[in-house]
């Protein structure tokens, strides 16, 4: 007696035979050659890299994924997200930022304090900068925006770009008795954009009130568990806020220790999963490799340079 097999969407509706490809067999050359170039890929860490050398061999951000950057408020995730968009923007990688809490003045005045390394640039430098950042572009909106709306602008922009930052979850689907389905919605959309369109697509979460130092995870999110089960990447931005205590009392015992730890909580393609230690340097809004480390300013004037 054979079986019978009642296909369903995401959704739990039924869906039509005619919306489902056809089955083929492993041994189609399509499966094959498919296959092949991810076992290629696989070897060479595809996917653009963050700025660190230190995290190229275990975090990349391929093309058709969601990355959700998670935190508590204040650490600094929309600092770091403008500061690596403005690094592949230099590297003539499209780039689509999309802060609904932040004017665009602002985060291209934090963006330059970043790149050039100082308050008060000349007006020259910063007409230079903003030539050489050509391929970074902006949503011109601060405030709430519907989720069918957001996603309408993401899907119209996916092919264009190949990063589009979201910043942040919460001024699309604010906190309220149907946030939960509605976030997870909203994720579900983003998926299906970003595997249509190949543009990788980073989405600012925040977490609930942690316990002190206590290390976060992925469920901290606040909200359903099941957004950062279908994301492809969870990242978590927390400070060391025990040695950022101890630093205002005098006492600089943990000196040595790092102020930011970016975990990677998820990496669906990826197979590093662990804390990577960062130092701060808040007089360039940025972010060192190592504690001995001094960030280097971009000259916009040198042409030969990424």
């Amino acid at each position: 007696m054979g079986q019978i097999f009642r296909l369903r969407g995401a959704d739990g509706r039924s869906v039509s035979v005619e919306d489902i490809p056809d089955v083929a067999n492993a041994m189609d050359q399509s499966f094959e050659d498919r296959a092949w170039a991810k076992i290629q890929q696989s070897d060479a860490m595809y996917g653009d890299a963050l700025p660190w050398s230190k995290t190229h061999e275990k975090l990349r951000f391929r093309p058709g994924e969601v990355t959700a950057w998670i935190g508590p408020n204040g650490e600094g995730k929309s600092l770091l997200l403008g500061y690596l968009a403005s690094h592949w923007a230099l590297q003539q990688t499209r780039v689509l930022m999309c802060s609904l809490e932040m004017d665009v003045g602002i985060q291209l005045k934090r963006i330059s304090r970043q790149l050039l390394c100082t308050e008060s640039p000349k007006r020259i430098q910063f007409e230079m900068l903003l030539v050489r950042l050509l391929f970074l572009n902006f949503l011109d909106y601060v405030g709430h925006i519907a989720p069918f709306k957001m996603l309408e602008k993401v899907s119209e922009y996916g092919q264009k770009f190949s990063h589009i930052f979201i910043d942040n979850l919460t001024l699309i689907v604010p906190p309220g008795r149907t946030s939960d389905e509605s976030a997870a919605v909203f994720v579900r959309g983003l998926m299906q954009i970003a595997r249509d369109t190949g543009c990788h697509v980073h989405l600012v979460g925040h977490i609930r009130k942690p316990e002190e130092g206590r290390r976060l995870n992925r469920y901290d999110w606040r909200g359903t568990g099941a957004c950062p089960d279908m994301v492809h990447n969870v990242l978590i931005v927390q400070a060391n806020e025990k040695k950022r205590r101890l630093a205002e009392k005098g006492d600089y015992s943990k000196a040595e220790e790092a102020d930011v730890f970016i975990d990677v909580d998820k990496q669906r393609n990826g197979e590093f999963h662990g804390r990577m230690h960062f130092w701060w340097r808040p007089s360039v809004l940025r972010l060192v490799e190592y504690g001995t480390d001094q960030p280097e300013a971009f000259d916009p004037c040198d042409t030969g340079r990424e």
